[in-house]
């Protein structure tokens, strides 16, 4: 018995043993709730959605730091103190360009400073007085000569006086309402436009002169000029004005082939013509142009007048021409 009990107890030790080696173990839980955490390690770097750089607006030192790294700032927040001594003085130079080119609008409209207006104002009293006196003068002596009381030597003289007279008022009275020349008024009147009105774009003036003079202003100040009215494009060379005119660069070529090109057209086109002109710039190089172009198609130009600009007596001009 106790040999079979031995044999029994090995047989099941072996079935045991041989049962566990092929055993797969399994894991078991109950169900529950719970988080899932995953890691994961690796290199990088943090950056803004939204990346901004302070730059200063113009070239100056700092003077105070107001934060210090890792500081966190609401928007509107203080964080440097520049130096703003050029800033103050560039101010003031503003306030000064200002004032002037506001006195000099003011001296425009009212014809000259204070002190030119009161003066001028005197001048045209006397000259009045004296134009008065000369006339009165000569019409007594225009009386006298007719009774045999004075000589015709007077009375000429007493004439050239009222003559003298009128010509003294009427130069006051031009620099009364001319004080200023149209280049000088286009630059006061574009100076506040640009300082006090604070326009951005500018539309030019009329007429070459003040155009340039206006254009001066715009360049000082960097601003863009559009203008449609120079006669002479070439002038223009503040890389900012733009040109809207009709004729092109060229305009003593543009516009004379359009009159040559009309004439072409006649049933008898002309051979000859005469090309008269103003001395006012753009328009003598228009004129110039035309001599050059006719001349070219063989169109003759026997005479080529100029006269100054402002004339009025154009008798000698027309009889001139006539004899051409």
């Amino acid at each position: 018995m106790t040999g079979l009990a031995i044999v029994a107890a090995v047989v099941v030790l072996a079935a045991f043993i041989s049962r566990r080696d092929d055993a797969i173990p399994v894991r078991t839980a109950l169900v529950a709730r719970g988080q899932i955490r995953s890691l994961i390690s690796t290199n990088g770097k943090i950056e803004p959605v939204q990346n901004f750089e302070a730059h200063a607006p113009v070239t100056t030192t700092v003077q105070r730091v107001l934060i210090k790294e890792g500081d966190f700032v609401k928007k509107g927040k203080l964080l440097v103190a520049l130096d703003d001594a050029g800033g103050r003085a560039q101010a003031a130079r503003a306030q000064t360009q200002l004032k002037a080119a506001l006195a000099e609008v003011s001296a425009i409209e009212r014809g000259g400073t204070q002190e030119e207006v009161l003066s001028l104002e005197a001048q045209m009293v006397k000259a009045r007085t004296d134009r008065e006196a000369a006339q009165r003068n000569l019409e007594a002596l225009r009386r006298l000569e007719q009774q045999g009381a004075a000589s015709a030597g007077e009375v000429r003289a007493a004439e050239n006086a009222l003559a003298q007279a009128d010509a003294q008022l009427n130069l006051l009275q031009q620099k009364q309402t001319r004080r200023y020349s149209k280049p000088e008024v286009a630059r006061s009147l574009y100076e506040k436009l640009i300082t006090v009105d604070k326009v951005d774009l500018i539309q030019g003036p009329y007429a070459t002169a003040p155009i340039l003079a206006a254009m001066g202003v715009a360049q000082r100040y960097g601003k863009v000029m559009i203008q449609s009215s120079m006669g002479i494009p070439k002038l223009q060379t503040y890389d900012r004005a733009f040109p809207a005119t009709p004729f092109g660069p060229e305009p003593n070529i543009t516009y004379p082939n359009v009159i040559l090109d009309a004439m072409a057209t006649f049933p008898t086109p002309p051979k000859s013509m005469v090309v008269l002109t103003s001395k006012f710039p753009s328009a003598q190089f228009m004129a110039l142009g035309m001599k050059e172009q006719a001349e070219k198609r063989s169109v003759k130009v026997p005479l080529y007048l100029e006269y100054e600009s402002g004339n009025r007596d154009f008798g000698a001009i027309a009889s001139r021409m006539t004899l051409g």
